[in-house]
This record gives structure tokens, sequence and C-alpha cells, in this order.
């Protein structure tokens, strides 16, 4: 067998290819996208609730719930309490995210689903969670992770797809955070439109006015989030600003972790 390894090119190549396989399956799990894959499924996270994410960073860091989830290695939280701001940060960010998604009444099936993925290093796993690691990285606010929690709860349920999922990442890093409010106040000015339009229909004298901050609107139609239609007016342009499909899912989603009311 030796001889004719030594004799086929093809069989060590064969070997050299199989090596690299395994080396890169060994190495699905290394930090810090393992540290946050298992730290998400772990049985430690289910204690996770909202008010440990209202603790400050420097009692964070000592609290002993968050020694014992997976990340603590990573980030060497029992030996070492001064960690870099942007550690901190990123440590508070997983663990709203944890939060939210435990508040999302996800199928646990899906849960476990993902916790023996894990366990058996699966590949598409691993490229989930490295997406979401990157996403919790590149987020500004602490509070936007507690609505990426809820649309991967949602994706979870299977009312999003991936790419949707994938989507709502995206404008949740590039949205500024006040914008937020403004997708729920078209959505409830449309309901209040829509009422008008009822009871006009029916002879009663009804009508609701509304005035948006244009700028904001603007950003919010750049990420997709709302249209606007211009009509031409004396000493202008008026502009008539309504949710799209996308905006209406989103509008959903911050009303159910009440995003109005600062319950974030």
């Amino acid at each position: 067998n030796q001889r004719s390894s030594k004799n086929n090119p093809w069989c060590l190549r064969s070997f050299s290819i199989m090596d690299r396989e395994m080396k890169l399956e060994e190495g699905l799990y290394t930090e810090p996208v393992g540290a946050v894959a298992k730290t998400i499924f772990s049985d430690v996270a289910k204690r996770i609730g909202t008010t440990i994410t209202e603790i400050g960073l420097d009692n964070l860091l000592k609290s002993d719930i968050v020694k014992e989830l997976p990340i603590a290695d990573t980030l060497k939280l029992v030996t070492k309490f001064s960690l870099a701001v942007r550690d901190r940060h990123f440590l508070k960010k997983t663990l709203t995210f944890i939060a939210a998604l435990n508040e999302g009444n996800v199928d646990p099936k899906e849960i476990e689903k993902r916790r023996k993925a894990v366990q058996e290093k699966k590949k598409w796993i691993r490229d989930e969670i490295e997406r979401l690691t990157i996403h919790l990285d590149r987020i500004d606010e602490t509070q936007k992770a507690k609505l990426t929690g809820a649309f991967y709860a949602e994706y979870l349920n299977g009312t999003i797809s991936w790419d949707e999922f994938r989507e709502f990442m995206a404008i949740i890093e590039r949205v500024f955070l006040q914008d937020f409010k403004q997708v729920l106040d078209l959505q409830q000015f449309q309901k209040d439109s829509e009422v008008a339009r009822e009871m006009a229909a029916q002879g009663i004298s009804s009508a609701t006015m509304k005035r948006f901050r244009e700028a904001s609107c603007e950003r919010l139609m750049a990420v997709g989030l709302v249209t606007a239609q211009r009509k031409p007016m004396t000493g202008g342009i008026s502009s008539e600003f309504n949710l799209t499909g996308l905006g209406e899912k989103f509008a959903e989603v911050l009303a159910k972790i009440n995003w109005r009311e600062g319950n974030f």
C-alpha cells in the first residue's frame, strides 16, 4: 500500500485533500464564531432574560450566568475583566440578541435542530451563525440586537426566508435608531387613513393629518422600507410616504417588541 501510494500521485493528492477537509471541519467551530454558536444554543442561554441586558457593562462581566457561557472562554471573562470596549459591547449585544430570541416563542424543534447541528459541527449552522456574528459586531447600538433577535425568531418560525432575514439584518445595520419609530408612525397613519376612507364611504366626514420628518423618510426609502408619491403643489412639491411590503413586515416586528414604548 505504501508503495502504491508513492507511485500514485493521485492517491497522495486524495489523502492531502481529505486531510485539508478534515482540518477545515475541525476548525469550523473555532473562536469567535464557534463560541457564539455554542452560546446561543446552550442550556445556559435559556436563562438569559431582558433584565440581564439592563445591567451595566462592568457588573455584566461579573455575572455568574455570563461566566457559564461558552463565549466567556473566548473573551477570557473568567480571569480578565478589563476587556476592550468593543469586546464588552459585543458581549452585551450577543446577550441582548439571545434575550430577544428567548422571548420570540420560537419552535423548540428549530432550536434543538441547531443545537444538534452545532454539536455535530455541521457547516450550514456555522455559516448561519457566522453571518449573525459579523452582523452583531457591525451594529452600532445595543438596542438593535433585540430587533435582530426578533427577526431571527421570525426566520426560525418560518414567517420569513433566510434571504429576507439577511435583508433585514442589512437594514438594521444601516438605519438610524431614531428612524425605527418613524416606521411605526407610518404604519399607524396608514391604519388611520384606511379607517377614514371607510368612514367616508359611509358618508361620515373624517380626515387624517400627519407630518413626517422628510429626512427620516428619505433614509427609510434608501433601504426599501418606504416609498413616496410626489405631487406638484403651489410653492413646491408634496410627498406622500407609505410603507412598502418590506416596511410593513418591519413595522409588524417592531410592534411585537413594543419599540414605540421604548421597551427594548
